[in-house]
């Protein structure tokens, strides 16, 4: 596989009107509702620590992946990952791993932890990299805790591995 290079992106980068068409055939709703919230500026990922993440394969968008400061929480440093999305046929190949692994470590200055609500074909996926069922909580599927410190022997800063997985 080409290389594969994760940045900043917005719903307006080239792709994106592809990559929502294909989730909405695939009944997935989170990139239009993502576009929308980009249009009307009610979430456009620039609170502190928040930001929406590209995958892209030769130029061309392949994933996005964002992380807000999460509103179903009563916490002040819970943060919430929004709208992961791979392309269909690129899924399989480490990018959503690659992407998660990235919006996490931009993460770890911010948040204490990390929600998600994640279709149950996604759940094994966010287990494996450590997050944890939450079953009390009707807007929480999953729960990432992040340590004030890095485990010994890592440095903050450094790329992430799923073996590795902490905020």
């Amino acid at each position: 596989m080409p290389p594969l290079l994760i940045a900043a992106t917005t719903p307006d980068a080239p792709g994106f009107a592809a990559l929502r068409i294909e989730s909405l055939e695939q009944h997935f709703n989170m990139l239009r509702r993502l576009a929308e919230n980009w249009q009307s500026g009610k979430n456009r990922f620039n609170a502190p620590g928040e930001t929406l993440l590209g995958a892209f394969v030769n130029h061309q968008l392949v994933g996005v992946c964002g992380i807000n400061s999460d509103p179903f929480s009563p916490q002040p440093r819970a943060g919430r990952i929004r709208h992961l999305y791979i392309s269909e046929r690129y899924r399989r190949r480490g990018i959503g791993q690659q992407l998660l692994v990235s919006v996490i470590t931009h993460s770890s200055a911010w948040f204490d932890f990390l929600n998600t609500h994640a279709p149950a074909q996604a759940w094994p996926f966010y287990e494996r990299l450590g997050f944890r069922p939450v079953y009390d909580e009707p807007r929480v599927t999953h729960r990432l805790f992040c340590s004030l410190y890095p485990p010994a022997g890592r440095q903050r800063g450094r790329v992430l591995h799923s073996g590795d997985l902490h905020c």
